[in-house]
């Protein structure tokens, strides 16, 4: 009387759906990162329509907030003063538009991932040599004229 022994049978199709159930997720995970790298280049090269007329600067920026998902970072009050902007363009970039409101204005923009960082130009370098550069030495003591520390 032979007995067959199924376990070792049973051991091995366990072991061999294990074994695909972790290349599935091996393949999943690689899929979805490769993807997430793809969705970051396209959001960046994304092509708009904007056509606005005597908007401010806020205004153009929440419209490409809305559309693009870029977010800005910048001095409210600054931008508030800065006036109205006229915007026409089909098929352009965030950085093309950008560069169309700043046009002959006193702000720049640098952008970082998903965030726009709006500054104010610096000031001509002529401006900034005219500040002399005066060296001062010297000690500074108490009143039992002990140095201070540091």
């Amino acid at each position: 009387m032979k007995k067959k022994l199924k376990s070792s049978n049973f051991l091995r199709q366990k072991l061999l759906k294990m074994l695909i159930v972790m290349k599935m997720w091996i393949v999943l995970c690689l899929v979805g990162a490769l993807q997430l790298n793809a969705s970051n280049l396209y959001s960046q090269q994304r092509k708009m329509d904007i056509s606005m007329k005597d908007a401010s600067l806020v205004d153009v920026f929440r419209y490409i907030r809305k559309h693009s998902g870029y977010a800005f970072v910048y001095d409210h009050d600054a931008v508030k003063r800065a006036g109205t902007v006229t915007v026409d363009a089909q098929g352009a970039t965030v950085e093309e538009i950008l560069e169309q409101c700043f046009q002959g204005s006193m702000f720049r923009f640098l952008i970082e991932d998903q965030v726009v960082i709006i500054q104010k130009e610096v000031e001509n370098v002529s401006q900034q040599q005219d500040v002399k550069s005066i060296e001062v030495k010297g000690r500074v003591i108490d009143e039992k004229k002990n140095p201070l520390p540091g």
